[in-house]
């Protein structure tokens, strides 16, 4: 079953809603790994570009 996405908050929630349910069932792939580090307040940000 296919899913639209009506906006961007409920495709935001429903990606969300996912990603908790892998973390409760332990089954990450790489991409959830490499999106949860994105998240991490003590990433390094030296390589990051600034806005000017």
């Amino acid at each position: 079953m296919r899913l639209e996405c009506a906006g961007k908050d409920i495709c935001l929630v429903r990606g969300l809603g996912e990603l908790i349910a892998r973390i409760v069932t332990n089954e990450l792939s790489d991409d959830d790994n490499k999106a949860l580090k994105s998240f991490d307040p003590y990433r390094d940000f030296s390589g990051m570009e600034q806005f000017k």
